[in-house]
């Protein structure tokens, strides 16, 4: 699974310390708020907050109550 990353209740970084490489700041705040609806299985808030992942170009897929997230690369001139 190279570029991905599973993102589990105890498992990812703690608040306040560095977050997960390549991931813009607050992105690992918002991934593990949206662990808890996603394990209760609250389908609005998982999806709102996935809305909020994806503004800084942060990519999420669920499978089994797990996320496996990655950042988009940044578009650079050649894009526009």
């Amino acid at each position: 699974m190279r570029g991905r990353a599973s993102i589990r209740t105890g498992t990812s970084s703690a608040a306040g310390s560095p977050g997960a490489p390549g991931l813009p700041e607050g992105a690992n705040a918002l991934l593990e708020a949206r662990q808890e609806p996603l394990e209760r299985g609250s389908s609005d808030d998982v999806e709102e907050l996935r809305e909020e992942l994806a503004r800084p170009g942060v990519v999420v897929r669920d499978e089994r109550r797990r996320q496996y997230r990655r950042a988009l690369p940044e578009a650079g001139p050649a894009a526009r």
